[in-house]
């Protein structure tokens, strides 16, 4: 009951393009967002419900999922998928399922994959895996595959190494990518050291370039504009 209210305010939101009470039932939500994404937002309102009372290393990392979530659907509007921004937000909120998994039910495997990350400057993926035997990523799209979420939202959790990106051709590309991106971008803004954060953005965007080409000042933008609709939005 507490889902299906919840849903209801969503789609009567602006950011949905609602105007106020016109969406009553969730056959009406249906009609106006489509099966796939409300069957989406249930699961994301459901996982961020169930995971609210973790620590603060989890709630810093469900936050960042959802600016990356805001980020990506700006995206799908902006490289002109309109049809694709709705699946996007959520496959930007799901990006860290693997990560966010692992700091609400291992502790101490997490406590050792940061240590390993700041002593030895592993990224994620290459430390989650020293320690669980499997990474962040793949541990992610195992249990999204097991919660039977779609190719798509499956896809857009793959790690895609550190080497330039080339332009995505499929919609399942365009999401991995879109997700990355959001996801990278909000890390390198919390960890980045002032003095290096220049650099980085800077190769941040030649990264990405196939995808979308923006400058690092272009980039603290959107971040910015993401934490706006962050508040609007919760």
């Amino acid at each position: 009951y507490a889902i299906t209210n919840k849903l209801l305010q969503l789609a009567n939101s602006s950011f949905y393009g609602g105007t106020g009470h016109g969406v009553k039932t969730i056959s009406n939500a249906i009609h106006r967002l489509g099966m796939n994404v409300i069957r989406m937002t249930c699961n994301g309102l459901m996982y961020f419900d169930a995971m609210k009372d973790g620590d603060q290393n989890l709630k810093d990392t469900l936050i960042s999922s959802f600016v990356s979530a805001f980020i990506c659907r700006h995206f799908a509007i902006r490289l002109r998928h309109q049809n694709m921004a709705e699946e996007a937000f959520i496959c930007g909120m799901f990006h860290r399922l693997g990560k966010s998994l692992t700091i609400f039910y291992f502790h101490e495997e997490f406590d050792e994959i940061e240590r390993l990350i700041k002593t030895y400057n592993l990224d994620d993926e290459t430390a989650s895996t020293r320690v669980l035997g499997i990474g962040y990523s793949r541990l992610g799209m195992a249990v999204a595959e097991r919660w039977k979420f779609p190719e798509t939202i499956r896809g857009s959790i793959q790690y895609l190494g550190f080497e330039k990106l080339p332009k995505p051709a499929k919609p399942v590309e365009i999401q991995q990518q879109i997700a990355t991106f959001a996801n990278e971008l909000c890390e390198l803004a919390a960890n980045s050291p002032v003095e290096q954060g220049p650099l980085r953005l800077t190769e941040f965007s030649t990264r990405f370039s196939e995808l979308v080409l923006l400058s690092p000042t272009e980039l603290v933008q959107l971040l910015e504009a993401a934490f706006k609709k962050l508040k609007e939005f919760s």
